[in-house]
């Protein structure tokens, strides 16, 4: 069980497991007739790199409507900026190299991989 932390100090307001304030890593497409709704977090940028121009905020269901179409291209994008960040996070909390594996890494990287 999580503990709640204070969003801003004074207010009693506080972020919860299932608070809007905190994103997960889900997506949730939900095919309809012609189109596609789609609720993710930082969502614009998912449409964005799956070229999906063709798109429409819903109110009531709080959503982005695409075409059913760009579906498949949406999740790859989703797939694809999961990827980055996860590589990003292994790279950023990764010691540093020292000078001996940093060109080693250069030799690797010149070669194709082969050494």
């Amino acid at each position: 069980m999580t503990t709640p932390t204070p969003l801003v100090s004074g207010t009693g307001a506080v972020s919860q497991p299932g608070s809007r304030d905190q994103r997960t890593e889900l997506m949730v497409l939900q095919p309809l007739r012609n189109s596609c709704a789609v609720q993710a977090p930082g969502a614009t940028m998912t449409l964005n790199r799956a070229g999906a121009t063709v798109r429409q905020w819903d109110h009531l269901r709080r959503c982005w409507l695409i075409p059913l179409r760009d579906m498949p291209a949406v999740i790859r994008a989703f797939k694809a900026l999961k990827a980055e960040e996860y590589i990003r996070k292994l790279v950023d909390s990764a010691p540093p190299l020292s000078s001996a594996q940093r060109d080693r890494l250069a030799v690797l990287l010149r070669r194709g991989g082969t050494a």
